[in-house]
């Protein structure tokens, strides 16, 4: 595995203690061997095209590739290594223990540091197969939207319980993205995630000041599309304003809304 750092963390946006990382877990050496098929909406069908390498044991009808079984393989053999004491022995780290997901699994420790005693942290590993950028996987509807240069972008697609199909990831795009939007912006997501906290949300919405209108609390996902379709509205309603002048409150405003 490659080990890339993903989420808020990565991108500099994390609201509240640092006590929750993301890390894809990039499957290099099986990733050239693969290519991809039928796709449906946000995922899409791997074959294994080298019966020599040892991953073909783990293919259906000599190539087709099973999500499922790949991602059972990977918790049990991940879990072997993080119950050996000899991994924690040198570290500020206390293993708590591990939690299968839907892609994946959450490895839960305990850091004790200067800053921080005690502190319980949850690292979701997320093992992938990385596929080039293609017209074979379509790019979502408002990223054709921005001027931006995709042909970097990597395609990822996750391990998840299913016989045949993978989940697609758009990291890469979300990335190019982030680098388009103006500082003020990025700011207001980190106070939009704020506000969405359950303790932020009581508080405002006792006092009647809290942006958000509905009782259902958006999710963090929400508010990270929401980042980007804010810009476009944005485009469209002002382009005649300096972006940089816009305060990060109406930023905010405009991820609401």
């Amino acid at each position: 595995f490659e080990a890339a750092m993903r989420g808020s963390m990565q991108e500099g946006t994390k609201s509240g203690m640092p006590n929750e990382f993301d890390y894809m877990l990039v499957m290099s050496n099986m990733s050239q061997y693969c290519r991809a098929g039928e796709v449906d909406y946000s995922t899409v069908e791997l074959f294994y095209t080298n019966a020599d390498k040892p991953w073909s044991q783990l293919t259906k009808n000599g190539c087709h590739l099973r999500p499922d079984d790949l991602l059972n393989y990977f918790n049990g053999a991940l879990k072997v290594v993080l119950l050996e004491a000899d991994v924690w022995r040198k570290t500020k780290l206390v293993f708590l223990g591990v939690k299968e997901m839907k892609v994946g699994c959450t490895l839960k420790i305990m850091y004790n540091g200067r800053l921080y005693k005690a502190m319980t942290i949850s690292i979701d590993l997320v093992p992938c197969v990385s596929l080039e950028y293609s017209d074979a996987i379509p790019v979502r509807d408002f990223d054709r939207q921005f001027p931006a240069d995709f042909s970097t972008c990597r395609f990822y697609a996750l391990l998840q319980n299913s016989q045949r199909f993978f989940r697609i990831s758009y990291t890469d795009f979300d990335a190019v993205l982030l680098e388009l939007l103006p500082s003020k912006a990025k700011d207001a997501y980190v106070v939009a995630k704020a506000l969405r906290s359950p303790y932020a949300f009581h508080l405002y919405a006792e006092k009647e000041i809290c942006p958000i209108d509905s009782e259902v609390l958006p999710s963090s996902y929400d508010l990270k599309e929401s980042r980007f379709k804010a810009e476009l509205d944005r485009q469209s309603l002002t382009t005649d304003v300096d972006v940089h002048q816009i305060p990060t409150h109406e930023w905010v405003q405009m991820i609401f809304n």
